[in-house]
């Protein structure tokens, strides 16, 4: 078969052309993600530097961390509440999976009147199965995405041994610029972002989160997590940069 030499070029310049672009997307996904990662870690950096400020160390408190996760462990065995339906626990266990960790390891408890679809500790996860069944797909996995987050980074024993340092403290809790409730958003942030930049689906779920949030709550003052509409709007962000990876 004899091919025009002109189309053949043409071929070859489209084809450059094409290439450069899904380069240039993937180096615009990169870069937004860099970005996110580098404000996440100087939130991080100005959270720990409030906390250190109250006379708390940061390598103290996940020191301390660590052994009472090791000692929960060995005193207490996972648990699955069966009341929770199948289709719910499917979905968990995938996520779980996804996020690193054996689901094995992991106790489901069911709170019917929780404030909220789910909640974490250490080594549970509860959720209010009304609320969270309510929800789209991909807002359930990015849920549990983020409440995995919460498990892999020790979130909640941190939190308690820091509620135990500051007790005899003066703090104002209502205060934004209380230590505390600076350390407790960047948590917040920090699973939010890990857990949306698991995918596609999750930055999809995340976006749809939000959206509710901001659509149904009342409207949060950014005290221990961020406001609703700084949530949507970084939701919105990772979601199109996903879009054009």
């Amino acid at each position: 078969m004899v091919v025009n030499k002109r189309i053949i070029l043409l071929m070859f310049l489209a084809a450059i052309g094409i290439g450069s672009l899904l380069a240039y997307r993937n180096y615009t996904q990169t870069n937004r993600s860099v970005s996110t990662l580098g404000q996440l870690a100087l939130e991080e950096q100005n959270a720990w530097r409030a906390i250190e400020s109250l006379g708390i160390s940061k390598d103290n408190c996940y020191k301390k961390a660590q052994k009472i996760e090791i000692v929960l462990r060995n005193e207490e065995s996972p648990t699955v509440d069966k009341t929770l339906s199948e289709n719910t626990r499917a979905i968990v266990n995938e996520v779980l999976r996804v996020c690193g960790i054996n689901p094995e390891t992991i106790s489901l408890i069911v709170i019917n009147d929780a404030p909220c679809a789910a909640g974490a500790n250490n080594d549970s996860i509860a959720i209010n199965p009304t609320l969270f069944e309510s929800l789209p797909i991909h807002a359930q996995k990015f849920v549990i995405a983020h409440e995995a987050q919460h498990i892999i980074h020790k979130d909640s024993l941190v939190k308690d041994i820091i509620m135990e340092e500051v007790k005899d403290k003066s703090l104002d809790y209502t205060s934004i610029d209380c230590p505390v409730n600076q350390l407790s958003r960047f948590f917040e942030n920090r699973a939010d972002i890990l857990a949306a930049l698991l995918g596609k689906d999750y930055a999809k779920g995340y976006q749809d989160r939000a959206e509710l949030w901001v659509k149904n709550n009342k409207s949060n003052p950014g005290t221990t997590h961020p406001k609703h509409e700084t949530r949507l709007a970084l939701a919105q962000e990772i979601y199109s940069a996903m879009q054009t990876a």
